[in-house]
């Protein structure tokens, strides 16, 4: 597989196609040369935002029988599974893109009604940035970068940042364009150090030492 760009879809429930910071994200991508693949109720998402996906995963337990018909019809390569299993839909699409060295990863459908599912998810995610994958998770009011290295981060002034520690420490971590400067600062799952810093540029960078962070942007309405 030559593709590395892939788009995902998850199956959360707080996703509207017509959020605008979710439009704008979707836009972006649709330009781009992408693999599509969905977990489940995430297929439904994927029709409402008017891509095919390439792959259907999950356990067939949310997916709406109107995507299935399509999948049927269009030929979709899918694979169901059954529900009782040690591994979440998610899980099993994210080990697909892993196992095919799909990278720069895209995810919709992050944010849902099941606290649990969520942060399960967020530490899915980590798990796989540690292993090399560039993840951003668009969400209804919010962006999440899975931050191993260094990232660039564009925005408008004003924007919020918060960052949360995905491993026990995250070390050294030196920023630059926010109110709060971090320089080769240590932070850890223990700590609200990280919490609503604010862009005063259109362009932050975190650079880090070693451990997973979770940077999460949340735009200021213009």
């Amino acid at each position: 597989m030559t593709i590395k760009n892939a788009i995902v879809f998850f199956g959360g429930d707080y996703f509207h196609h017509q959020n605008s910071l979710l439009a704008t994200e979707l836009q972006a991508v649709k330009l781009s040369n992408y693999f599509c693949a969905t977990a489940d109720h995430g297929a439904d998402l994927a029709f409402k935002c008017g891509l095919t996906p390439h792959l259907v995963m999950g356990d067939d337990d949310s997916i709406s029988s109107l995507s299935l018909t399509k999948i049927k019809k269009q030929n979709i390569p899918h694979s169901f599974f059954p529900s009782q299993k040690d591994q979440t839909d998610s899980e099993l699409v994210l080990d697909y893109l892993s196992r095919h060295h799909l990278q720069n990863v895209t995810i919709f459908g992050l944010e849902g009604s099941r606290l649990d599912h969520f942060l399960a998810n967020i530490f899915l995610l980590g798990k796989f940035a540690k292993q090399g994958m560039q993840i951003k998770a668009i969400g209804e009011s919010a962006i999440y970068y899975f931050v191993t290295k260094s990232i660039k981060i564009s925005g408008h002034r004003g924007d919020l940042l918060s960052l949360l520690a995905l491993t026990s420490t995250v070390k050294k971590i030196t920023t630059s364009g926010l109110e709060y400067q971090l320089a080769k600062r240590n932070l850890s799952q223990s700590t609200s150090l990280g919490i609503s810093n604010v862009f005063v540029k259109r362009q932050i960078k975190i650079d880090l030492e070693s451990g997973v962070l979770l940077a999460i942007t949340i735009p200021k309405l213009h």
